[in-house]
């Protein structure tokens, strides 16, 4: 993720985590996992200076099968090589990200973000990397606003059509004025439904039915994994029992995924936002539909169809700070449902102290957790991710209950699985 993921937070890499994944099937989902930790350190790194060790949080199952998750203060081992291994390359790259200047930034997004899938966005943040007089404008905003994502959506909200750079560069120093308050107040709150294709097989597979926390969930457009069609690469589509879904989310895989013949049973839905938006409200499903990128008109035709599918049935969406509502909402949830608590590019936006403490709460409540972050965002344990098969495409993790299942593409449009099997609950015959 590009600094803007994570704005104001401390600089803080993983020199060496060495833990050991033990499986094994004794839960109501078939297996219960233990995580045992073997020496390590998780090292904040400022500046190029080692410092003191930070906690590592690791999550574990108890052994009623609830999930519990425990703050370690792990004694520190000696890495006298310095080199980085395995995930911690991964660590050490978001924070190269973080350190960069804004030219960089949106260098960075060009080729990373925007490449082969939009070349407006493309053109546009590298002609801006190169331009000292639109860099200083943008350089006026507080760095967490800076996110290329967000200055290019708010100059599209304030009437710049898709334009070769030339002409873009003069509409942005004549438009600033509107652009600057539209960056201000607004956040890059992507409710993009497509995210629903990789987290589909985990839910399938977990005991039915289902009550689903999201937290982040802006417009809960992500609440609705049972109301969509799905197509996974060649295979059969999947549709709700009552016939095809409100959109068709293609994704395309590779590895072992657990593909579902079915949907999930989703009986209760609610979510979490400091901002939740409105699907009534026509100017804040436009900075939603603003987000997306110019080219892609099938991401805009589904983002339209999960508006309207919402619309006639809205979640229960509570405003305020995750960290505060997170017990109280998840206790709300109705008894003989299975708790799932998840989030999709979400936690990147919290310090990392805050990420730490999620972590630890979320670990303490009923049920499972459902993660898909950006790369670098969660410390999982050392080796725990493979090397992606193409490194230079911008990808997320997708984790149950803390260990990672695989690599998906940010807006749901590939999934990598290397995790193991997940046997789907005997119980559920749909």
């Amino acid at each position: 993720m590009p600094p803007a993921s994570t704005p104001d937070v401390p600089f803080c890499a993983a020199v060496r985590v060495v833990t050991t994944v033990v499986l094994a099937r004794h839960s109501v989902l078939g297996r219960r996992r233990e995580i045992a930790e073997s020496g390590c350190a998780d090292i904040r790194r400022h500046s190029q200076t080692l410092r003191s060790p930070a906690s590592v949080y690791v999550r574990r199952r108890s052994p009623s099968g609830n999930l519990a998750a425990r703050e370690s203060f792990l004694h520190p081992c000696n890495n006298t090589t310095g080199i980085p291994l395995g995930t911690d390359r991964a660590r050490l790259r978001d924070i190269q990200l973080r350190q960069m200047n804004t030219a960089d930034w949106y260098r960075w997004f060009a080729t990373a973000e925007a490449r082969g899938v939009s070349p407006c966005l493309q053109e546009w943040a590298l002609g801006i990397a190169d331009d000292h007089s639109l860099l200083a404008l943008i350089d006026q905003l507080p760095e967490s606003k800076r996110q290329p994502n967000l200055v290019l959506a708010a100059a599209r909200f304030a009437g710049i059509a898709p334009t070769p750079f030339d002409h873009f560069h003069d509409q942005f120093v004549s438009e600033w004025p509107r652009i600057r308050p539209i960056v201000l107040e607004h956040r890059t709150q992507t409710n993009e439904p497509g995210r629903c294709a990789v987290l589909l097989p985990i839910l399938a597979a977990l005991p039915q039915p289902i009550a689903l926390l999201e937290v982040g969930a802006s417009a809960g457009l992500c609440l609705y994994p049972d109301r969509f069609s799905y197509q996974f690469g060649d295979g059969p589509r999947v549709d709700p029992s009552e016939g095809p879904g409100a959109a068709v989310l293609q994704c395309s895989t590779s590895g072992t995924v657990p593909l579902p013949a079915r949907l999930p049973e989703i009986v209760w839905r609610a979510g979490i936002d400091p901002n939740p938006l409105d699907v009534d409200d026509v100017d804040q499903m436009r900075w939603l539909d603003t987000l997306v990128w110019p080219e892609q008109e099938d991401r805009r035709d589904r983002l339209r169809a999960a508006i309207e599918m919402v619309r006639r049935d809205p979640p229960t969406l509570i405003e305020g700070d995750l960290l505060s509502l997170l017990d109280e909402t998840a206790a709300t949830a109705p008894e003989g449902a299975t708790l799932v608590i998840f989030h999709s590019a979400v936690l990147a936006y919290l310090s990392v102290e805050d990420r730490a403490t999620f972590v630890q709460m979320v670990g303490g409540l009923p049920g499972h957790w459902i993660s898909n972050e950006g790369v670098g965002v969660i410390p999982f344990p050392n080796d725990a991710l493979p090397a992606p098969m193409d490194p230079t495409k911008s990808t997320f993790v997708v984790a149950l209950d803390g260990v990672p299942m695989g690599y998906s593409g940010p807006h749901g449009q590939w999934l990598e699985w290397f995790g193991p099997v997940i046997p789907v609950d005997p119980g559920w015959t749909g």
